[in-house]
């Protein structure tokens, strides 16, 4: 399996401290390397700066400049490929989930996440091949 997670570079953006802590956990606990922003308008200073991420975690629902219109600024500006952001949050909807992934982002989870769910997206949103076997093994 072509699984190799070690090093993948993940932008957690989320503004409850307990989310982005809980997530930065997990991934380093997988050698992932996280990175925080606790709104979108840092998330997006970090891009403009030539910051990389093999992935984006994204909330939906924050103060300010919400998830939705920073998916918006990253289609419009082609700062960061749609099809490495999975959408997290709170609001579970069946139409939300399918808007999103058809609108091109790679996953949606909702909150609370399961940690399987959250590395299958993971996975899947940096192109890496995932045997359910294995990674029912690794959680």
């Amino acid at each position: 399996m072509n699984t190799d997670i070690k090093d993948l570079k993940v932008l957690i953006v989320d503004d409850e401290e307990s989310v982005r802590s809980t997530l930065s956990r997990l991934l380093r606990h997988y050698k992932m390397v996280p990175s925080t922003a606790n709104n979108a308008e840092k998330a997006l200073k970090r891009l403009k700066n030539g910051e990389t991420y093999d992935c984006m975690i994204l909330d939906l629902l924050m103060p300010e400049m919400n998830g939705k219109e920073l998916i918006q600024k990253l289609k419009e500006e082609n700062l960061f490929p749609l099809n490495r952001v999975i959408v997290l949050t709170a609001v579970h909807h069946a139409d939300n989930a399918t808007a999103y992934i058809q609108y091109g982002c790679a996953g949606y989870c909702g909150k609370p996440f399961e940690n399987k769910r959250i590395l299958e997206q993971i996975w899947r949103a940096c192109g890496l091949s995932v045997n359910k076997d294995e990674l029912d093994a690794l959680v």
